[in-house]
């Protein structure tokens, strides 16, 4: 097999793969979302019961993989005659592994930082650190993105869920 063609079944393959993992993403959310529906989503007093979240993220989960396949689909793979580089798929650039440990770095600091210092300058926390790692990163978009993901955990634990969950603080 010629070099040219090792490339062509690399970028095919990529592709596929591209599209049939979110697809099993998104068969996965489904399947969570019809178990879920068999708990009680809202309990007698009109706050979320038991099925509440994990339909919600069900729902998530199912939507993400069906638009994670759409981008696959809609992108086009290198054109097979170009060699593998740095600018090919198949090696992990800097800038993507960087993102990859930021975003795990903000889970652990929010499950740190949750329950001694609250909800929201947790989730402040968290999108820092994730902005952060961006190439982009300007200092107001980061305060920017990081108030707005602060008000949309507020509204959505207490306006939505109407959470208990302390916004500032240990309870």
């Amino acid at each position: 097999m010629r070099y040219l063609q090792v490339i062509r079944v690399r970028v095919r393959n990529w592709t596929r793969s591209a599209v049939v993992v979110p697809l099993v993403l998104a068969a996965l959310g489904g399947a969570a979302g019809v178990i879920a529906t068999s708990l009680p989503m809202l309990a007698r007093n009109g706050t979320p019961a038991s099925g509440f979240m994990p339909a919600l993220l069900a729902g998530f989960l199912t939507v993400l993989g069906l638009a994670a396949a759409v981008a696959a689909l809609a992108r086009r793979p290198d054109p097979p005659d170009r060699a593998p580089g740095l600018g090919s798929r198949d090696i992990p650039q800097r800038q993507e592994v960087r993102a990859g440990l930021a975003l795990c770095l903000a889970v652990g600091l929010f499950a740190a930082l949750a329950p001694a210092a609250g909800l929201l300058p947790a989730a402040g926390v968290a999108a820092v650190v994730c902005l952060v790692a961006t190439e982009e990163a300007r200092p107001a978009t980061v305060a920017l993105g990081a108030l707005t993901l602060m008000v949309i955990t507020a509204l959505l634990f207490r306006g939505l869920l109407g959470s208990a969950v302390p916004l500032f603080g240990a309870r």
